[in-house]
């Protein structure tokens, strides 16, 4: 299993204990894999300017709505 899946199967197992639904972890789930692919490292291996990149890019390119940038932070 590489990093980014070690790290998506991590986050759903503190989602799980969190008490959120299949929904709602599967969307934060896709979020994230996103992000990590995006950067093709885990989300903890990068720097606040590679976050502010990734967020731009999403709402610069693929013209995303506030409310989705909102589940993507």
């Amino acid at each position: 299993m590489d990093q980014i899946a070690k790290t998506l199967e991590r986050m759903a197992q503190d989602l799980k204990l969190r008490g959120l639904s299949r929904k709602t972890t599967e969307e934060y789930r896709r979020c994230a894999r996103r992000f990590m692919e995006y950067h093709q490292q885990p989300a903890d291996a990068l720097e606040l300017d590679e976050i502010r990149a990734f967020l731009l890019h999403r709402l610069l390119n693929d013209k995303i709505s506030g409310s989705t940038q909102k589940v993507t932070i």
